[in-house]
């Protein structure tokens, strides 16, 4: 698990549901968190898990989950 978390302004749930959105980029021009999730998968396939918290005022956290690697397995 990789956990980030912040103390900063937090975010309301539909700006959340908007970034892991595929309109996101179209109507935006935001491509970070889609971009993240597509390498992801093209490295682990779907096993792996991306989960976005925030409170707003407060925090934001984000947790992924990949699977550990054979230390002989090199991902270019």
């Amino acid at each position: 698990f990789i956990v980030v978390e912040d103390n900063g302004h937090g975010m309301k749930q539909d700006v959340i549901e908007k970034l892991c959105s595929q309109d996101f980029k179209k109507k935006i021009g935001g491509y970070g968190v889609k971009n993240l999730i597509n390498r992801i998968k093209t490295y682990f396939g779907e096993d792996y898990y991306l989960r976005i918290e925030s409170e707003e005022g407060y925090f934001t956290r984000v947790t992924l989950k990949i699977p550990m690697l054979d230390e002989n397995v090199l991902i270019e």
